[in-house]
């Protein structure tokens, strides 16, 4: 899997009864996630934000999965992934 950095567009919500003047501030956050691309479709990415091998002495597991709206989405870049030297 390709790791990749999502910049997307995420809702605002505030929990509690507010004025029309803090509701008009009320603005649309960029998020940035981080994460293995496991599924991109028309309508959706598909982000792990981690692998667990032999999951149970099974097949490998994914771990933390976020689906993000493809019209939420702004970029998505790739990035290299780092060797560790041991």
């Amino acid at each position: 899997m390709k790791l990749v950095e999502v910049i997307w567009m995420d809702a605002c919500i505030e929990e509690a009864h507010i004025s029309k003047e803090i509701a008009n501030a009320l603005v649309a956050l960029e998020r940035r996630q981080v994460g293995y691309l496991y599924r991109e479709t028309k309508g959706e990415v598909v982000l792990a934000y981690g692998t667990i091998e032999n999951l149970f002495k099974k097949d490998s597991a994914l771990d933390l999965v976020m689906a993000i709206p493809k019209g939420c989405i702004k970029e998505i870049r790739q990035l290299k992934e780092v060797q560790s030297s041991k």
